[in-house]
């Protein structure tokens, strides 16, 4: 024997069929009732909008005259008034105490300050204490307090 001779196995299977295997569609009424569904939320949700939009008060708008000026009235001024700006005093670099006089002495090299001459007991330094310029070179300021 060979090996065309040798039969394995073999099963015959015959199918009928009596009815046909394609199922009939609805017609397309599913997609009829989803648009209606859709345009029935939409409409809802437009209402809701509506309603939402109702209940907020709307800012009111005063017209503005063109020609006839302000016809409106402003608040009264304030009652209290500004309080008065005061600057720091400024202290002497010889003796560390404010300077109060009307008069002083400036270092134009620096900007330190001194008492005028005879304001403290170390106003005749012979050099500014804050650069060392010469006290010659110290410029006579008067002051308002």
């Amino acid at each position: 024997l060979g090996p065309e001779d040798i039969t394995i196995g073999s099963i015959e299977v015959n199918v009928y069929s009596e009815r046909s295997s394609v199922e009939p569609t609805e017609g397309g009424s599913g997609a009829i009732i989803l648009g209606i569904g859709i345009i029935l939320i939409s409409i809802l949700a437009g209402a809701v909008m509506v309603l939402l939009r109702k209940d907020k008060p709307t800012p009111q708008v005063t017209p503005v005259k063109a020609r006839g000026g302000f016809s409106g009235t402003l608040p009264p001024p304030p009652t209290t008034s500004k309080p008065a700006v005061t600057l720091p005093k400024v202290s002497c670099w010889a003796c560390s105490q404010p300077i109060e006089a009307q008069n002083r002495r400036a270092c134009p090299d620096c900007g330190a300050r001194y008492h005028a001459l005879g304001g403290c007991e170390y106003a005749d330094i012979s050099t500014c204490r804050r650069c060392g310029a010469d006290s010659a070179s110290f410029m006579e300021e008067g002051h308002a307090l």
